[in-house]
C-alpha cells in the first residue's frame, strides 16, 4: 500500500478549507515542524481513511472532528499491488449518517458501507488495523512495542503481520463448515427416513397388485351389468300386474257409485224456474227507460252549469259576497290617501338634498385651504431642518479644521525628533559591521593553519574526497583542528561581532521604521487640514444658501430671516471656532446652532400653528356636513320602506279582487250574467236578481234527481229476485247434476287409467258436456261410459294373468345368473351373499356392487402405492448420494480443523517466518549501530564485538529506537515477500533519542532501503532530518489552525543549514573550549 494523494478537511487540527498532501513520485519524506504543531494528525488521517477508526480504539472518530466543525471528510487514494484506489469517508458531528465509500480506480468496483468497506480493505491489504499499526504506522510513543512485548502479546503481533490469523480463521471457518455438514447430514438422514427403504421394490410389488385388482373389477362389472338387466325385467313385470290390479280395482268402485235414476225429477223443476226469469225481465225493461228519461233531463241542467255541486257553490258565494265588496272598498279609499302623503315627503327631501350638496361645496373649499395651509407649513419646515442641519455641520466643520491643525503641529514636531536621531545609528552600524569582518578573517585565518582539517571539514561518508576523488568510506569522520582552542576563540569572537551587526541593525531599522512613520503621519495631519479648510468652505456655502431660500424670507409673514445678517453671524461664529484650542462640546454647537437660526424656527412654528386652526375648521364643516347627509339617508330610507310596503298592499288588494272575479266567473251562467262588470261597481239588487235565477235551478234539479233515485230503486228489486231465482236452480238443479256428474268424471278417468296401463292404443271415451250442464246431455254420456267399463274390465282380467307368467320366468333367469359369479378376493362365494335378499329387490346386488368397489380401491390404493413409490425413486437416490459425500467432505474437513490447531501448522510457520524476521532485522541492525549489535532468537540483543546476549530492555533510548527501526523495516521486507507488498513505512518521532552520528546513520540507512519502490515518511521535529530526505512537508500551526506545505529546493537546504547553525552555536554556548575535543572523541567512540 503506497498512498499517492491525502485530503482531509475539519480534522482536529486542520479546521477550515480542505487541504491535499500529494505523495506521488515521493520515496523519502519527512514531515517536519514544531511539536505540536499536527505532524501526528497527518498519520491519524491516513489510519481513518483506511480503517475507519482512530489509532487508540476501534471507535470514537468522531473524536477527530474539528471544534465547531460540522463534518469531518478524509479521502485516500493509494497504489496496492499494481492497481489505484480511493477510499472517502464522511463523518459528521451531529446525527446524521456517516458515509463511507471504496473505489478501485482501475476495474471501476466500488464498495460502500463501513462493515463493508472495512472487510474489503483488511482483504486487500491483508492487515488488520492493530497489525498495520504495529508493521506499518507505529503510533508515536508505542514504536518499540514489537520490540518490548512480552512472548504472548508478540506472538499476537507476530501472527497478524505474518498473516498467520488466516490460518486461525480458515480452521474456524472449517469449523463452521464441520457443523454446517453435520446439520445438513442430519436434516438428510432425517429427510431419507421418510422415503421407503426401497422404492423401485416397492413400485413393482404395487404395479403387479393393482393389474389384477383391474381384472377382478372388470369380471364383476359385467355380472353386474347382466343382473341388473334381469332385475329391470322382473321389476317391470311386477309393477305391470300391480298396475293391472289396481286398474280393475278402481274401475269396479267407480262404477258401482255411478246412479242416473236422480235425473227423472228434475224435469218439472226446470219448467216453473223458466217462467220466473221471463217476468224479472219484463220489470227490469219498464225501470230501465224511466231512469234514462231522468238522467237525459240532469244532462241537460248539467250543460247550463246547474249541478248540485255548483248551485250549492253558488249559494255560498252570494251570501258572502256583500260583506267581502264593502272590505275591498273601504281598502281602497285608505291607499290613494297614504299615496298623497308618500308623494308630500318624496318632495320635501329632495329640497334637504339640495341644501347638504352647498354645505359640501363650502366644506371642500375649507379643506383645500387647510392642505395648501398644511403644505406651506411643511415646506418651511423642511427649509428651516435643512437651515439647521448646515449650520451644525458647518460649526463642526470649523472644529474639525481646529483639530487638524493641532495635530499637524504634533506630526511636524514628532519627525523632526526622528530626523535627529538617524546619523548616530548609522555609524554604529558601520563601526559592528567593520568589527564582524576582522573577526571572520580571524576564523579563516585558524581553519587554514590545519590543512587536513581543512580538507576533511565539511565532507560525509559517501562523498568524494577532496584530495583523491575517492568516495569516503560509511565509518569516516570529519578531522578535528589542530588548535581547537583557538579556532573556538576566533568563532565566538566572530558571534560576538555579529550579534552587534545585529543589533546595531535592529536599533537603526526600528529608528528608520520610525522616521518613515513620522513623516507618513505629518503628510497625513497636512492632508487631514486641507480636507478640513475644504470641508469647511463647503459646509458655509451650503448653509448660506439654505438661509437665502424664499420660504424663510416670506413677504406676507410678521417673522422672518434676514440672509445677510445670517451670512454675517456665521461667519463670525466659524473664525471663533478656528481659533480655539480646546474641541467644542456637542451641546455648546448646537446652542450656537439655535440661536443662528431662531427666526426661522420661529416662522414654522407661526405656519403650522395657522395650518393647524385651518385643519380644525374644515373638519367641523365636514362634520355638519356628514351629521346632515346621515340624517337624510335615513329619511330616504324610511321613505324607501313606506312606498315599498304601499305597494304590496295595493298588490295584494289587486290580487284580492282579481280572486273575487275569478270565483264570480265559475257561477252558472244565468247567474253571472246578472253579476257582470267592475267587481267594485256591483250593487245590493244585482245580488238579489242574481239569487233569484238560482233559486229557479235549484227546483228543476231536484225534481229530476227525485226520478232518477225511484228508477234506481225499481233495478235494484229486479236484481234482488233474480238472485233469489239462480239460488233455487242450483238448490234443485245444478248442485245434482254437478254430483252426477263428478261420478261420472271419476269412471271416465278411471277408464282412462285402466286403458293407459292395458293398451295406449286403444279408442278414447267420451268427455263430460263441456257447454251448459243439461239433464239429457248427462243422461246420454252416463249411458256410453258403462258400456265401455264393462268391456274394459275383462280386458284387464286377461292381461293381469299374463303379466304374472312374465314375472316368474325373470326370477327364475336371476337365481341361474347368481350361481355362476366366482368368489370375491377372499375367497368367499358371492352367490351365497345374493340368496340373502330375493334377487328381484334392488338391494339383493348391494353385496356385488361392495365386491367391485373394493377391487376399484384395491386398484386406486395399489395404483397410488406404486406411482408414490416411482416419485422416491430419484430423490431418495439423490439423497443416498448426498449423504455420502457429506460424510466424506466432513471426514475432510476434521482433518483441516485438527492440523491447523495453534500447536501445529501455524506455529510451525509463525516460528519459520518470525527467524526470517530476525534474520533481516539484524542485519538492519547491525548497519544501523555501525556493526555493534544484531538479533538473536526470541528477540534479544547481541553485541557483535563481544557476543554478548542480552536483554532488549536494557538498550538505551537511542538504541532501543534503533532496534525497533530495524524490526519495521525488516517487517515492511518480509511482508512484501508474503505477497502484499507494504508500499511504505511510517515513523513518528523517535529519532530525538539519537547523536548527531547515529542520527545521520540512521536516515542513511532509510535512504537505502526506500531505493525509490517504497514510500519511507520520517515525522519528527529534528529540521537534521531533513538533510536525509528528498522532500520536506512543512508543518506549522497558526491562529486558524494547522498548515501544510511542500519546502522547495532552496528552502529545504536553508533549513538544513539552519540547523547546523543552531547546533554549532548551541555547542559553543553550552561548552568550554577546552572540552568540546572530548565530546567529539566519545562521539567518535
Amino acid at each position: 500500500m503506497r498512498p499517492k494523494q491525502l485530503t482531509f478537511a475539519g480534522l482536529r487540527s486542520y479546521p477550515g478549507q480542505a487541504q491535499t498532501l500529494d505523495f506521488t513520485g515521493k520515496s523519502q519524506v519527512g514531515i517536519l515542524g514544531d511539536t505540536g504543531a499536527g505532524k501526528t494528525t497527518i498519520l491519524e488521517a491516513i489510519t481513518l481513511a483506511l480503517y475507519g477508526t482512530p489509532t487508540w480504539a476501534k471507535e470514537g472518530a468522531k473524536e477527530l472532528i474539528a471544534e465547531g466543525e460540522p463534518s469531518m471528510v478524509v479521502e485516500l487514494t493509494f497504489e496496492h499491488d499494481g492497481q489505484t484506489w480511493r477510499i472517502r469517508r464522511v463523518y459528521y458531528a451531529r446525527n446524521r449518517p456517516h458515509t463511507h465509500l471504496l473505489e478501485n480506480l482501475d476495474t471501476g468496483e466500488t464498495t460502500d458501507n463501513r462493515g463493508a468497506v472495512n472487510r474489503r480493505i483488511e482483504r486487500l491489504l491483508k492487515l488488520r488495523r492493530e497489525d498495520f499499526q504495529s508493521a506499518v504506522l507505529p503510533p508515536q510513543g508505542k514504536f518499540d512495542l514489537l520490540l518490548n512485548a512480552s512472548e504472548t502479546e508478540r506472538s499476537q503481533i507476530l501472527k497478524g503481520i505474518f498473516g498467520t490469523t488466516s490460518l486461525t480463521a480458515t480452521r474456524s471457518l472449517a469449523d463452521q463448515q464441520r457443523q454446517t455438514i453435520r446439520d445438513l447430514l442430519d436434516q438428510a438422514v432425517a429427510a431419507r427416513a421418510t422415503y421407503l427403504l426401497n422404492p423401485a421394490e416397492e413400485a413393482k410389488t404395487a404395479t403387479l397388485a393393482a393389474q389384477a385388482a383391474q381384472r377382478r373389477t372388470d369380471h364383476l362389472e359385467g355380472a353386474l351389468v347382466r343382473m341388473s338387466a334381469l332385475q329391470k325385467k322382473a321389476a317391470a313385470h311386477r309393477i305391470r300386474s300391480a298396475a293391472l290390479t289396481s286398474a280393475r280395482s278402481g274401475l269396479d268402485t267407480s262404477l258401482a257409485r255411478l246412479d242416473i235414476n236422480v235425473l227423472d225429477a228434475m224435469v218439472s223443476v226446470e219448467e216453473d224456474l223458466a217462467e220466473a226469469e221471463r217476468q224479472l225481465i219484463s220489470d227490469e225493461a219498464s225501470a230501465g227507460a224511466q231512469r234514462t228519461q231522468a238522467q237525459q233531463r240532469l244532462r241537460a241542467l248539467a250543460d247550463e252549469g246547474a249541478t248540485v255541486e255548483s248551485v250549492t257553490s253558488a249559494a255560498t258565494v252570494l251570501s258572502e259576497l256583500p260583506r267581502r265588496l264593502s272590505t275591498l272598498q273601504a281598502a281602497q279609499t285608505r291607499l290613494e290617501g297614504e299615496q298623497e302623503q308618500i308623494d308630500h315627503d318624496g318632495e320635501r327631501l329632495e329640497a334637504e338634498q339640495a341644501h347638504i350638496s352647498d354645505l359640501h361645496f363650502k366644506a371642500r373649499q375649507l379643506t383645500e385651504q387647510a392642505e395648501s395651509a398644511r403644505s406651506s407649513a411643511d415646506r418651511t419646515g423642511k427649509a428651516t431642518t435643512e437651515l439647521v442641519r448646515a449650520t451644525y455641520a458647518a460649526l463642526s466643520a470649523a472644529a474639525a479644521v481646529a483639530r487638524a491643525r493641532e495635530a499637524e503641529s504634533q506630526a511636524a514636531a514628532a519627525h523632526l525628533e526622528a530626523d535627529q536621531r538617524l546619523p548616530g545609528l548609522r555609524e554604529a552600524v558601520s563601526q559592528a559591521e567593520q568589527k564582524a569582518t576582522e573577526a571572520l578573517h580571524q576564523v579563516d585565518a585558524a581553519v587554514r593553519e590545519d590543512a587536513a582539517y581543512a580538507a576533511g571539514h565539511g565532507l560525509h561518508p559517501g562523498d568524494a574526497c577532496s584530495v583523491c576523488t575517492q568516495a569516503l568510506p560509511t565509518s569516516y569522520l570529519p578531522p578535528p583542528p589542530a588548535d581547537p582552542a583557538r579556532l573556538t576563540a576566533a568563532q565566538k569572537a566572530r558571534m560576538a561581532a555579529d550579534r552587534a551587526v545585529k543589533n546595531a541593525g535592529k536599533q537603526l531599522a526600528r529608528s528608520e521604521a520610525t522616521h518613515e512613520a513620522a513623516d507618513r503621519e505629518l503628510q497625513a495631519a497636512r492632508k487631514n487640514l486641507d480636507e478640513a479648510l475644504r470641508r469647511l468652505s463647503d459646509q458655509a456655502t451650503h448653509a448660506k444658501n439654505a438661509a437665502a431660500q424664499p420660504l424663510l424670507s416670506p413677504t406676507d409673514a410678521a417673522v422672518a430671516i434676514d440672509h445677510h445678517a445670517f451670512g454675517h453671524d456665521l461667519d463670525a461664529a466659524l473664525h471663533a471656532l478656528q481659533q480655539r484650542g480646546a474641541s467644542p462640546e456637542h451641546s455648546e454647537l448646537t446652542r450656537e446652532t439655535d440661536a443662528l437660526c431662531r427666526p426661522a424656527q420661529d416662522l414654522t412654528e407661526a405656519l403650522s400653528t395657522a395650518a393647524t386652526a385651518a385643519r380644525d375648521s374644515a373638519q367641523t364643516a365636514e362634520a355638519d356636513v356628514t351629521s346632515a347627509a346621515r340624517l337624510l339617508t335615513s329619511e330616504q330610507a324610511n321613505l324607501t320602506r313606506r312606498q315599498q310596503t304601499h305597494t304590496a298592499t295595493c298588490q295584494e288588494l289587486d290580487s284580492e279582487i282579481d280572486t273575487l272575479q275569478e270565483t264570480l266567473s265559475h257561477l252558472p251562467p244565468m247567474v253571472a250574467t246578472v253579476l257582470s262588470g267592475p267587481i267594485l261597481s256591483i250593487r245590493s239588487d244585482h245580488i238579489d236578481a242574481a239569487g233569484r235565477a238560482l233559486a229557479g235551478l235549484n227546483e228543476r234539479l231536484q225534481k229530476a234527481t227525485g226520478n232518477l233515485k225511484t228508477a234506481d230503486a225499481t233495478l235494484a228489486d229486479v236484481a234482488t229476485a233474480r238472485l233469489d231465482l239462480q239460488e233455487r236452480r242450483q238448490i234443485s238443479i245444478q248442485a245434482p247434476l254437478t254430483a252426477l256428474l263428478t261420478e261420472a268424471s271419476a269412471l271416465i278417468a278411471a277408464a282412462q287409467t285402466a286403458q293407459s296401463v292395458l293398451d295406449p292404443t286403444l279408442p278414447p271415451l267420451p268427455s263430460p258436456p263441456a257447454a251448459q250442464l243439461t239433464v239429457a246431455s248427462l243422461r246420454e254420456t252416463c249411458a256410453t261410459t258403462t258400456a265401455i267399463t264393462t268391456d274394459l274390465l275383462a280386458r284387464l282380467k286377461t292381461a293381469d294373468d299374463a303379466a304374472q307368467t312374465d314375472l316368474a320366468t325373470s326370477q327364475a333367469n336371476l337365481i341361474q345368473e347368481a350361481q355362476q359369479i366366482g368368489a370375491d378376493e377372499e375367497g368367499k362365494p358371492l352367490a351365497s351373499f345374493l340368496n340373502d335378499i330375493p334377487l328381484d329387490e334392488p338391494a339383493a346386488l348391494d353385496p356385488l356392487s361392495q365386491a367391485i368397489g373394493a377391487a376399484k380401491q384395491t386398484f386406486t390404493d395399489q395404483s397410488a402405492r406404486a406411482e408414490h413409490a416411482t416419485t422416491q425413486i430419484e430423490p431418495a437416490g439423490k439423497l443416498d448420494h448426498a449423504i455420502a459425500q457429506g460424510r466424506s467432505r466432513l471426514q475432510d474437513l476434521d482433518e483441516i480443523y485438527a492440523l491447523l490447531a495453534d500447536g501445529k501448522f501455524p506455529k510451525h510457520l509463525t516460528e519459520r517466518r518470525t527467524r526470517a524476521l530476525l534474520i533481516v532485522a539484524s542485519d538492519l541492525f547491525a548497519r544501523l549501530s555501525a556493526g555493534r549489535y544484531g538479533f538473536t532468537d526470541n528477540f534479544r540483543i547481541i553485541t557483535r564485538a563481544t557476543r554478548t546476549v542480552r536483554s532488549a530492555k536494557t538498550l538505551s533510548g537511542g538504541e532501543t529506537f534503533l532496534a525497533s527501526l530495524a524490526l519495521a523495516l525488516a517487517l515492511v521486507e518480509l511482508h512484501g515477500r508474503n505477497g502484499a507488498r507494504l508500499g511504505s513505512l511510517f515513523l513518528d518521532e523517535g529519532f530525538a533519542a539519537l547523536d548527531s552520528t547515529t542520527l545521520a546513520s540512521a536516515l542513511a540507512v532509510l535512504r537505502d532501503e526506500s531505493n525509490g519502490d517504497k514510500l519511507v515518511v520520517v515525522i519528527s521535529h529534528l529540521h537534521a532530518v531533513a538533510e536525509a530526505v528528498d522532500d520536506v512537508l512543512w508543518v506549522q500551526r497558526a491562529a486558524t489552525g494547522s498548515q501544510t506545505r511542500w519546502l522547495t529546493g532552496p528552502e529545504r537546504d536553508a533549513l538544513v543549514y539552519d540547523n547546523a547553525q543552531s547546533g554549532l552555536l548551541g555547542l559553543s554556548d553550552s561548552q568550554p573550549a577546552g572540552n568540546m575535543a572530548s565530546t567529539r572523541t566519545s562521539g567518535q567512540s
